[in-house]
């Protein structure tokens, strides 16, 4: 199997640069600054309210207990937007701890595609879409139609008295049909 699998994933380079743009984009959905921007920008909302609220108490137009609450109030929604600033800076962190470990997983999937240690069934199904068994097929030879999840499909041919395994490349594996002509 992981012969047939190591014929079939001829461009490795290919599968590899795809699943590193795939995790590499990931980070890159998520826009931190932005998030932080729009938290800061309440905080300065915030701070400006407390500011007219310590006016407006000096100036005598509230009691003392009725400032009390309000900047209590606004104590509160300030602890918490700061409590969603520190969040996200450590989800920021963790993307960029994710990205900074691109080589290592570049490797780990090179590795994989190696097939060198076996078949990884995990691996596979990834790759595999799925196998047709052709109808001109006997138990002695067996001809498929094998789709990947990318490329080409693939003909392959199983010979069991010889234990061997045979790969085509069709253009098209779809059975021709008559074509009429007027």
């Amino acid at each position: 199997m992981a012969q047939i699998f190591d014929q079939m994933a001829q461009d490795k380079s290919a599968i590899v640069d795809a699943v590193m743009k795939v995790i590499q984009a990931v980070p890159n959905e998520h826009d931190y600054r932005q998030d932080a921007g729009r938290i800061e920008a309440e905080l300065s909302a915030i701070y400006a309210k407390k500011d007219r609220l310590l006016e407006m108490s000096i100036e005598g137009a509230l009691s003392t207990a009725e400032f009390k609450q309000r900047n209590d109030a606004f104590n509160q929604q300030i602890h918490e937007l700061e409590r969603q600033i520190e969040v996200l800076k450590a989800e920021e962190e963790k993307s960029q701890i994710s990205v900074e470990q691109l080589g290592k997983i570049k490797a780990a999937l090179e590795e994989e595609l190696s097939f060198q240690n076996g078949v990884n069934s995990a691996l596979v199904a990834t790759i595999l879409d799925h196998i047709v068994v052709k109808k001109g097929s006997t138990k002695e030879e067996v001809h498929l139609d094998i789709y990947l999840k990318f490329g080409d499909p693939y003909g392959g041919v199983f010979d069991r008295e010889n234990s061997s395994f045979c790969f085509t490349r069709p253009r098209n594996i779809m059975p021709t049909t008559a074509i009429r002509t007027i």
